[in-house]
């Protein structure tokens, strides 16, 4: 499965700072607190948090085969334990999302 989140020409309608270690090819999963203290499972793009819980009950994976609380956990383990290929369909829709040709979320 190609990784079509790493297309060295991918541009983002997101703000990402000159030589910013996060841009829309590199990203990223971790756990961060929201701003009313909720534990979540997000990315990043430049300075910008993606909550991926909220991306998920939006339906913005839609066709991607995950569990409705996957993005709701306090770790990563079971998004981890899902694979390789969940990881890059995953990078791939968040890449789509957040593509500077990509009006819908903008």
């Amino acid at each position: 499965m190609s990784i079509s989140a790493n297309d060295p020409t991918r541009k983002t309608w997101l703000q990402v700072p000159e030589n910013s270690d996060f841009p829309i090819q590199n990203i990223p999963f971790g756990v961060f607190l929201t701003r009313d203290d909720i534990i979540t499972i997000g990315s990043r793009i430049g300075d910008t948090a993606i909550d991926l819980g909220a991306l998920h009950q939006l339906g913005y994976f839609e066709g991607i085969p995950l569990t409705d609380d996957i993005f709701l956990q306090d770790t990563l383990n079971d998004f981890i334990s899902d694979g390789k290929k969940t990881w890059r369909l995953v990078r791939n829709r968040i890449a789509e999302v957040f593509d500077a040709n990509n009006a819908k979320l903008r």
